[in-house]
C-alpha cells in the first residue's frame, strides 16, 4: 500500500531534538491533489509552545552567531527585552 504523503522535518534547538510530522492519503478511486494540499496546510500550520525561542534559536544558527551553551539563558535573554 503506497499513496501521496508529506513529511516536513524540523530542528527543535530549545528543547535539543529533531521533529518529524508526515501526513498521508489513502484514497484510490479519487484525485489526492486537493487533498494533500490540505494535508500539507495542517502539517505547515503546526506550531510548538516554545516556537518563538526555537525560531530565535534558528535564526541565530541561520545567520552564524554563536549559539548559547544553555537554552534558559537565550529564552531569559528574550523574555528581557
Amino acid at each position: 500500500m503506497g499513496g501521496p504523503f508529506v513529511s516536513l522535518t524540523t530542528l527543535d534547538l530549545a528543547r535539543k531534538r529533531v521533529l518529524t510530522i508526515e501526513g498521508y492519503l489513502y484514497s484510490p478511486k479519487y484525485n489526492k491533489r486537493d487533498y494533500l494540499r490540505q494535508v500539507e496546510a495542517m502539517i505547515y500550520s503546526v506550531s510548538f509552545p516554545d516556537q518563538k525561542l526555537n525560531d530565535k534559536i534558528n535564526d541565530m544558527y541561520q545567520f552564524g552567531e554563536p549559539l548559547p551553551k544553555v537554552a534558559d539563558t537565550l529564552s531569559k535573554k528574550i523574555i528581557a527585552k
